[in-house]
């Protein structure tokens, strides 16, 4: 049916730019969810997980050529339908959201930051999601640079961000716990729970290969 060929190829056309989109949420779920952490299945890791979907949906289509499914392919009249549309979607989400909507976001949440501060509060959720939202444009070069058009490009994209988590992010985090750990300590307060807390960031990897030996299973 041809209007659902220009839907399809519609959504094919504009998945890379709704997964900016994704990206954008997935920052503001992550202050809802308390800033430094995020509660597993919830919205951060729902819009993540939506953002890595559109931007690999050519090859959601390879996999389900692979398991015998007909894929349909747009008709060379529909476009002439379909593309003013998709020049409205590609700049509503980026003239318009990343590039002004997005800065305006970040200064809320660093001045709600400042609020926290002053209500006694830890500033830092709302500083850790303010980052997150305003680099949003470079977290979806990193992930259009994972992603692939092989069939199961959706699960390799998640497990490169997994990966980036692991190798980069989580020896920052660790450094970061361990300089806490000694403000706290010079400050007579609680620090080994920081310096715990390092030591795992920074052995994330051999507590993940212990988990796979636990269980007994091998990820590559």
């Amino acid at each position: 049916m041809p209007i659902l060929q220009a839907i399809y190829g519609l959504l094919l056309a504009v998945g890379p730019t709704i997964s900016l989109g994704c990206f954008v949420m997935a920052g503001l779920k992550l202050r809802e969810e308390g800033g430094i952490n995020f509660h597993a299945g919830r919205g951060f890791t729902k819009w993540l997980f939506w953002a890595a979907l559109f931007l690999t949906l050519p090859g959601l289509q390879a996999w389900l050529q692979q398991m015998g499914f007909h894929v349909p392919t747009l008709a060379p009249g529909a476009r002439a339908y379909t593309l003013p549309l998709q020049s409205a979607i590609t700049n509503l989400v980026v003239s318009y959201l990343v590039e002004r909507i997005v800065p305006i976001l970040a200064s809320l949440l660093l001045f709600k930051a400042v609020m926290d501060n002053a209500e006694g509060k830890s500033p830092i959720p709302s500083l850790v999601s303010a980052m997150f939202v305003l680099s949003v444009s470079g977290i979806y070069i990193l992930a259009q640079g994972w992603a692939t058009n092989g069939a199961f490009a959706t699960a390799e994209l998640l497990w490169s961000m997994s990966n980036y988590l692991f190798s980069v992010i989580s020896p920052i985090v660790g450094a970061l716990c361990i300089v806490g750990a000694i403000i706290n300590y010079i400050r007579n307060r609680d620090w080994a729970n920081l310096v715990w807390s390092g030591i795992g960031f920074l052995s994330i990897w051999g507590l993940w290969a212990l988990l796979q030996m636990m269980v007994g299973v091998h990820v590559s």
